[in-house]
């Protein structure tokens, strides 16, 4: 295999690996006492293991100080994941979510 073709590897997974960057909700700073947390997921593939352990890290985290968790664009694939396990009730979603995906 040449440097090339490893290059443009590693540069595949890292783009598919989900990036997870609270934002607080309505503020574009850091974010306040009582913001919600958004997980916002538009142009990242579905998160593996780590990533799904850091939504889950950030629910519980959130839920100490009493804030929402939003989950924004998730795909399809992390939705029936965390529905898999039991897990969807626990967060918001945006856009909505109405009733099942599939």
């Amino acid at each position: 295999m040449d440097v090339g073709t490893k290059d443009r590897k590693k540069r595949a997974r890292r783009e598919r690996r989900s990036t997870l960057v609270p934002v607080a909700a309505g503020h574009t700073g850091a974010a306040g006492p009582g913001a919600d947390v958004v997980l916002d997921f538009a142009g990242v593939g579905a998160p593996d293991l780590a990533g799904l352990t850091l939504i889950l890290t950030a629910r519980q985290l959130a839920c100490e100080d009493r804030r929402r968790v939003w989950l924004k664009d998730i795909p399809f694939r992390t939705w029936q994941a965390l529905r898999s396990l039991g897990l969807e009730g626990l967060f918001k979603y945006f856009p909505h979510v109405d009733g099942p995906l599939d």
